[in-house]
């Protein structure tokens, strides 16, 4: 099945992303968390692209070119029309109506990017910090001394033992604080390609 692009007469092939939002195409070139893409369609070298709708299995397949149709052919079945608007957005039908697709500036998609990463490290702190809370609370509210040795001790509750992998442990050890104090005491550091994060006892992240 075949999923068939046209409507408008544009000479230009697509080409990398373009995103379907909630609201309205964000009109700055900074992104921020209310202009998340609730999809993508991404169109790449090789004449492939994929469908990425959140909540949903992606979709993908190849796509050639007759005048200004494009024709996509998926690899699982599924068929759907779409049009390239004279906008420059393409507009899927159902059952994948989510759009109009935008391409957007470039630098819109390192701003996402470098936002999706600091989010992403952040996570990954908490992480550290839940699971030095629990360490604590099994041990009288005392952690290690030394990183090796709460590294040990945070593999009982971490999923991945990757996670620490650039976690500096800034903490000197032994008895915690009192609880409305650890919000201010530092647990350690967490860099990731040069970005940095402060864990705190209390399992705060900022």
């Amino acid at each position: 099945s075949a999923l068939g692009i046209g409507g408008c007469s544009t000479t230009s092939d697509p080409t990398g992303n373009y995103y379907a939002f909630v609201r309205e195409k964000p009109t700055s070139n900074a992104f921020d968390h209310d202009s998340i893409p609730v999809a993508t369609f991404a169109f790449s070298e090789g004449n492939s692209w994929k469908l990425s709708v959140i909540m949903a299995e992606p979709i993908e397949g190849t796509w050639t070119r007759a005048g200004n149709t494009i024709t996509l052919k998926s690899t699982d079945g599924v068929s759907i029309n779409a049009n390239l608007e004279e906008d420059g957005s393409i507009r899927l039908s159902p059952p994948f109506g989510a759009g109009p697709y935008w391409k957007m500036s470039k630098e819109w998609e390192a701003s996402m990017q470098s936002v999706g990463a600091h989010d992403a490290l952040l996570a990954r702190g908490r992480d550290i910090g839940t699971a030095a809370v629990m360490l604590a609370g099994d041990n009288d509210e005392s952690l290690p001394k030394t990183r090796a040795e709460l590294v040990e001790g945070l593999s009982v509750f971490l999923a991945d033992i990757s996670v620490l992998d650039g976690f500096e442990y800034t903490f000197a050890g032994g008895k915690l604080p009192p609880e409305k104090e650890r919000g201010s005491v530092e647990l350690g550091k967490l860099t990731i390609a040069g970005k940095t994060v402060t864990i705190y006892l209390n399992g705060d992240v900022k």
